[in-house]
Parts: structure tokens; C-alpha cells; sequence
């Protein structure tokens, strides 16, 4: 199969308003994708669209060979939203083994467990989990069926730092075994050492496609911090068509002609201590696609 997913000038929209505007996109087997937007920008119509929770006014979309939401889609693919929760009196045991019996050839019990690291909590209530423990185990739920395709929208939300950190090397190794992920998130720098390629949405429209590197090299951008004895106010009156903020007590200029600014700076007498120039990070090429500054 070429494709997981070919989306071809699909157009949705909620009564006047359209969410989703001709957008086509073809996904490869084998990859991790993330798919990033703005609040209101698209992705979870996206989604529903290919759970087959939603119809395409126009368009067509066809996952894994086969119209969403078909028995043939649901038995080879896993979702985990956002907005999933689950009855509270239900024991983590019990919900691993209701959700074996809706699959032929499931992940076993002890198995489903051990990838959501609750063998402690099995016979713990829903309820009783910490918000970071019901994430793990409807990340292990969305993948007890062994699927092909995997949806993940915001997996490590409530979760600590060393939580997050083993879900990524979860999705890394999916990957490996050949399965194909979908994910959204707002933690943009932890996302970027295990996509292979973003999909960028703004008002429904696929805005900008790529790897992470070839997203932050296309916009050509780059960072300046610096500590400085010179206000705040001073500086962006100096450069007042360029993003000037601080943090603490660094100066960040986003620019894409560096030496420039550093030139003028200096002309005008601004001290700069500690000053570097780093390369866009993947969030901050987001920013600028996602307010239209590609």
C-alpha cells in the first residue's frame, strides 16, 4: 500500500463556517506525523474526519485502503483523544480485558500492563489514577488491538517530565514495528525529535508540509539573545518591525538577517553580553507559519 491515508479536496464545515477547505495530504506507512495548528485551525475536525466520526462535504478519504470508520478501518486502527475518559468504577484490569475481546489477535493483558506501566495499579479504579495514569492507560487501550494506524491527540497532557519523555520512546518504537502515527500536541520541542514529518493547518488549509528541518531552513530565521544594559523599550524602538521580548534578563530578537541587526545594535551603543545566534526552533517556525509569516 502507498498510502495509510490520501485526503483529496476535502471540504467540511459547521453550518456556515468551514473548518476544513480543500485540503488534500497523502501519508506514508512506517512515519510518525504530526499535525499542528492553532486552536481552531482544524486538526481534531481532521481527525473526526478520519475516525469516520464525520463526513467530508465534498472530497474523499480513504484510510488504510478503505472508507473511515468501515469495520476494515476500525479493526487496524487505535485512537486516544484528547477528550477521552472512562466510567470511574471500572478497574484498569478489567477495562485491558474489555477492550481485548473487541479485537481477533489483541495485545495480551500482561503485555497492555507492562506498555502502561500500571502492573502496580491493576486493580486500581479508573477514578482512583492520577490524570497522568489515565493518560497511560488510554494510550494502552488505543493500542491493545495491535493497529496500523495510530491517532494520538495531546498523548503526554498531565503527564511529568519523565512520563513524556518514556511516551515518545513509545511512539519511537511503533514506529519500528511498522506502525504509522498520528499525533497533535502543543509540546512542540519534545515532538520534534520523533516526527518524521509536520503537516501545518491554518483555517483548515494545509499551510506547510516537511520534516522539522526543512520547515525552520525554509523560513530561514534565526534567534538573537543577549543580556544587555539597555531597556527593553529602547531596543524595540530601534527595530520596531522585528519580535522583541524578554525573558529574565535576555533580550530575543527573532530575525532572519542577524548580522544586520547586530550591526545596527552596535551603532547605536546597545551593550550585548553572552550574545548567541541559534537556529529557528521547531516552535518558533510554527509561530511564524501558523500567523502567516511563511
Amino acid at each position: 500500500m502507498d498510502w495509510v491515508v490520501n485526503v483529496e479536496q476535502v471540504n467540511f464545515s459547521y453550518f456556515d463556517k468551514t473548518v476544513i477547505k480543500d485540503l488534500t495530504c497523502q501519508l506514508k506507512p512506517n512515519k510518525v506525523y504530526s499535525l499542528l495548528g492553532e486552536n481552531g485551525a482544524g486538526k481534531t475536525t481532521l481527525i473526526k474526519l478520519l475516525l469516520g466520526r464525520l463526513a467530508p462535504l465534498s472530497g474523499r478519504i480513504s484510510v488504510l485502503g478503505h472508507q473511515p470508520g468501515s469495520q476494515a478501518v476500525k479493526n487496524s486502527i487505535g485512537a486516544m483523544l484528547q477528550v477521552g475518559t472512562l466510567p470511574s468504577n471500572i478497574r484498569v484490569v478489567e477495562y485491558i480485558q474489555l477492550f481485548q475481546s473487541y479485537y481477533d489477535s489483541p495485545m495480551c493483558w500482561q503485555g497492555a500492563l507492562q506498555f502502561a506501566e500500571l502492573e502496580a495499579q491493576k486493580n486500581t479504579f479508573f477514578g482512583q489514577l492520577s490524570g497522568g495514569e489515565k493518560q497511560r492507560l488510554l494510550l494502552s487501550l488505543a493500542l491493545i488491538g495491535q493497529p496500523k494506524l495510530v491517532v494520538l491527540d495531546e498523548p503526554t497532557l498531565a503527564m511529568d517530565v519523565y512520563m513524556r519523555q518514556r511516551i515518545w520512546e513509545k511512539v519511537v518504537q511503533l514506529k519500528a514495528q511498522g506502525t504509522t502515527v498520528i499525533l497533535t500536541t502543543h509540546n512542540l520541542q519534545e515532538v520534534e525529535s520523533v516526527t518524521d514529518q509536520v503537516l501545518v493547518l491554518r483555517a483548515g488549509e494545509i499551510v506547510a508540509q516537511g520534516t522539522p528541518s526543512q520547515l525552520k531552513s525554509n523560513l530561514q530565521r534565526s534567534e538573537l539573545r543577549f543580556a544587555s544594559d539597555t531597556s527593553e523599550a529602547t531596543i524595540k524602538s530601534l527595530l520596531p518591525n522585528y519580535a522583541v521580548h524578554t525573558e529574565g534578563q535576555k533580550i530575543y530578537i527573532a530575525t532572519d538577517d542577524a548580522p544586520d541587526v547586530i550591526s545596527l545594535l552596535r551603532q547605536h551603543k546597545v551593550t550585548m553580553y553572552d550574545l548567541s545566534v541559534t537556529p529557528l526552533s521547531l516552535a518558533q517556525a510554527f509561530m511564524d507559519i501558523t500567523r502567516g509569516g511563511e
